[in-house]
C-alpha cells in the first residue's frame, strides 16, 4: 500500500502513452493509469501510437514521460515503434508487456536499451514495483538536471561577480597609483621641509601663500614669472579655457629658467627633469573634467611655490643634502608630468 502511495506521488505529475492492440486489456489498464497518471493517451497498435508520439513532439516540443508497449500488434509491432522512437528520442523510458510465448524478444529488446519487461498477464504488485521504479528513476533524472542547472546559474553568476571584483581590483589598483604617486609628492615636500629645518629656515605650510611668501620669490625673476603664468590660469579657471599661448608662454618660461642654471654637473638632474617637463607643458592636460584640470593646476603651482623656497638657499645646502634635493624634485617632476598627461 505504501508503495502505491509512493508510486502516485510521483506518477501523478507524468504523462503516458499505452500501445494494446487488446482492446479489452486497453481499456482495463487505461482505467488503472487514469488513476495513477496525470494523463493517460492510448493506441491500439504501432503506426497509432507512433502517430500519437510525433505529434506531441511537435505540438508540446516534449515527448511522454513514459511509453508502455505490447509486442506483437498488426500494421508495425512493438519492436518497431521502440526502433522508431529511440531515434527520434534515445532517452524515452519504455516498459514493454508481452505473453509468455514473446519471450524470445526479451534479448533483443534489452539490447535496443527499453527500461522493464512485464510478463501477461501483468501481476498488480509487478506492475506497481515496475512502474515505481521508472518513475522513481525519472524524478531523479530531473532532479539531477534541475540541479545541475542551477550549479550552472550559479556558476554563471559567479562569473560576474568575479568580473565585477576583477573590475573593482583594477579601479582599487589604479587608485592605488594614484594614491602613491600623490604620497610621493608629499613625500618630497616632508623632505625638503627637513632640509628647510636643516638651514633653521622658518616652516611654513606648503600648500598656502600668503601675501608675504608669495612677495619672497621675486628674488628670482624667472621664477616669479613662472608662478604668475601658473597663478593666472589658476585664477581664471574654470570660468575660462586654458589657452595655449599661456601654455606655450608657462613651457618658455621655464625653458629659460632651466637655461639660466649652473652648467656644472651638480645641476644636471635639475636641467634634465626641467626640460622634460617644459616639453609637457607644450601639450595640453589630457583629462577633461573640471576637479582633475584643478587639481593638475594646484598640484602644479603648490611644485614652483616651493621650488623657488629652496631655489633661494643653494648655497646653505651641503653637497650631498643638494644631491637628494634634487633627486627629490627629478621624482616630483616625473610625478607633475604624469599627472599632466592623466596618467594618474
Amino acid at each position: 500500500m505504501d508503495l502505491i502511495k509512493d508510486l502516485h506521488a510521483i506518477s501523478s505529475r507524468l504523462n503516458l502513452l499505452y500501445i494494446e492492440d487488446d482492446e479489452q486489456l486497453r481499456v482495463q489498464m487505461t482505467g488503472i493509469f487514469q488513476e495513477l497518471f496525470n494523463e493517460v493517451d492510448t493506441g491500439e497498435n504501432g503506426i497509432v501510437g507512433l502517430n500519437l508520439y510525433t505529434n506531441r513532439l511537435k505540438q508540446r516540443q516534449k515527448p511522454y514521460d513514459i511509453v508502455i508497449t505490447d509486442i506483437n500488434m498488426p500494421e508495425m509491432n512493438g519492436i518497431e515503434l521502440i526502433e522508431a522512437i529511440y531515434q527520434t528520442n534515445p532517452l524515452q523510458p519504455i516498459i514493454v508487456v508481452s505473453a509468455h510465448n514473446e519471450s524470445e524478444y526479451l534479448l533483443e529488446l534489452l539490447y535496443l536499451g527499453i527500461d522493464s519487461f512485464l510478463i501477461k498477464p501483468v501481476k498488480h504488485n509487478a506492475l506497481v514495483s515496475t512502474l515505481y521504479k521508472v518513475t522513481k528513476s525519472i524524478e531523479n533524472e530531473r532532479l539531477v538536471n534541475k540541479h545541475y542547472k542551477e550549479i550552472e546559474e550559479l556558476n554563471t553568476q559567479l562569473s560576474f561577480k568575479s568580473l565585477e571584483l576583477e573590475k573593482s581590483n583594477d579601479e582599487l589598483h589604479s587608485k592605488n597609483i594614484a594614491l602613491e604617486k600623490s604620497m610621493r609628492i608629499i613625500e618630497g615636500m616632508q623632505y625638503k621641509d627637513h632640509l628647510h629645518r636643516k638651514i633653521s629656515l622658518p616652516s611654513n605650510t606648503l600648500t598656502v601663500h600668503t601675501k608675504k611668501e608669495k612677495d619672497d620669490t621675486k628674488s628670482n625673476p624667472l621664477l616669479f614669472q613662472i608662478e604668475t603664468i601658473i597663478s593666472t590660469i589658476a585664477l581664471q579657471y574654470p570660468n575660462k579655457k586654458i589657452e595655449d599661448t599661456q601654455l606655450h608662454d608657462l613651457s618658455k618660461a621655464l625653458s629659460t629658467y632651466l637655461n639660466s642654471l649652473p652648467k656644472d654637473e651638480d645641476f644636471l638632474i635639475l636641467r634634465l627633469c626641467f626640460s622634460k617637463l617644459a616639453s609637457a607643458l607644450e601639450q595640453r592636460p589630457k583629462c577633461s573634467s573640471i576637479q582633475e584640470l584643478e587639481r593638475i593646476i594646484g598640484i602644479l603651482e603648490s611644485f614652483f611655490f616651493v621650488y623657488s623656497k629652496w631655489e633661494k638657499e643653494w648655497k646653505n645646502i651641503e653637497k650631498e643634502d643638494f644631491k637628494m634635493f634634487c633627486i627629490s624634485i627629478d621624482n616630483e617632476v616625473s610625478t607633475l608630468i604624469d599627472v599632466w598627461n592623466c596618467k594618474i
